[in-house]
């Protein structure tokens, strides 16, 4: 019988397997173009803290692993490759587990909020789906050219502690 793989073994690979496709159409570009090509992905800040049955730090880590690769196999051709890591986004899947830990634990959706999904940060609210966006474009653009292998964290100082 086979083992399944870890959460997020099948996104890893894919990606892993799309980035020697995709580099020297990145590669060709930058020869091209006066445009710098960037790979920016979007990674979760769950992996900055070890939980107990973590199987899903496997995808985040992996992707960091994967974004330093590149960064490193790219940079000497003008590619940049950085993960952005959002915190709890505001989005119809996060309101629905909101409303679904309300129902569950007989409290009130603010008391989700404040008392689980942002207890532990400096920033007592979501961060909103534009502010992911306008990252992203900040790495894909000038400002960040000498950006790459690192991570952006958005997530309300919920890895400060």
């Amino acid at each position: 019988m086979r083992s399944r793989p870890p959460d997020g073994g099948l996104p890893c690979r894919t990606a892993a397997s799309v980035c020697p496709v995709a580099t020297p159409a990145v590669r060709s570009s930058r020869r091209t173009s006066s445009i710098r090509p960037p790979v920016t992905r979007s990674n979760s800040v769950m992996r900055w803290r070890a939980r107990p049955l973590g199987s899903s730090q496997v995808k985040p880590n992996g992707f960091k692993g994967l974004s330093k690769v590149v960064a490193l196999e790219g940079g000497p051709h003008g590619v940049t490759s950085n993960c952005v890591n959002p915190g709890y986004v505001r989005t119809p899947l996060v309101d629905r587990q909101i409303a679904d830990q309300a129902r569950t634990h007989h409290i009130s959706e603010a008391d989700v909020l404040d008392s689980v999904l942002l207890e532990s940060a400096a920033l007592k609210r979501l961060v909103e789906p534009e502010e992911v966006a306008e990252a992203v474009a900040f790495l894909c653009g000038p400002q960040a050219a000498a950006m790459t292998g690192t991570d952006l964290v958005i997530d309300g100082g919920w890895t400060a502690r």
